[in-house]
């Protein structure tokens, strides 16, 4: 049964279930992928609106949250810009309860450099136990995320809920391919030990 508010999609790769929260603005691809890390790591769901308060914060941009949630959200403008990496990790340890032991792993890769050895062993971590937030670079520029959520043991392939795409898969090699036209590789990974 899907979380309140996701969708359950099936994996082409392993035949399982995934839950995925689709993202509710043009760049808000980050706050999705948070909202569905703390789904899986602390049962809750704080709500996109709230995450993007949590990003806003980390940008010194301001928001109010109050103790039943958002009062308001005027800070940062997630149809223009994206979130970078380290302000994930800031909203990640806001959240209540926090993800304290979240931090990036290639920080430079997501800047437009090709995936690192680094990076591609620790997707190898991906596990329905440590989920983690992955980072790839569009071969025609710009930037996504999405969450790691398993691995197949058969073809190591990494099961990924895309906020944007749906369930998808991640080869052994970084190159992520979600539609026609659409080639990424792997540059970064936003992960709990």
């Amino acid at each position: 049964m899907p979380a309140t508010g996701a969708s359950s999609q099936r994996s082409t790769v392993t035949g399982k279930w995934y839950d995925v929260r689709l993202q509710q603005k043009d760049n808000s691809c980050a706050a999705a992928c948070i909202r569905m890390l703390s789904e899986k790591l602390n049962g809750t769901d704080p709500g996109e609106a709230t995450v993007r308060s949590f990003i806003s914060d980390a940008y010194g941009q301001g928001s109010a949250l109050g103790n039943g949630g958002v009062i308001y959200e005027p800070g940062r403008d997630m149809m223009l810009y994206a979130t970078e990496p380290a302000k994930m990790v800031t909203a990640l340890k806001g959240l209540r309860p926090s993800i304290e032991a979240a931090f990036v792993e290639d920080f430079s890769g997501f800047a437009g450099l090709k995936g690192s050895a680094s990076v591609n062993a620790k997707l190898a971590l991906v596990s329905p136990k440590n989920p983690m937030i992955i980072g790839v670079f569009w071969e025609m520029g710009g930037a996504h995320v999405m969450l790691g959520c398993d691995r197949d043991a058969s073809s190591g392939r990494i099961i990924v809920a895309d906020p944007h795409y749906g369930v998808k898969f991640i080869e052994p090699s970084g190159l992520y391919e979600p539609a026609l036209g659409a080639k990424a590789t792997a540059t970064l990974a936003v992960y709990r030990a």
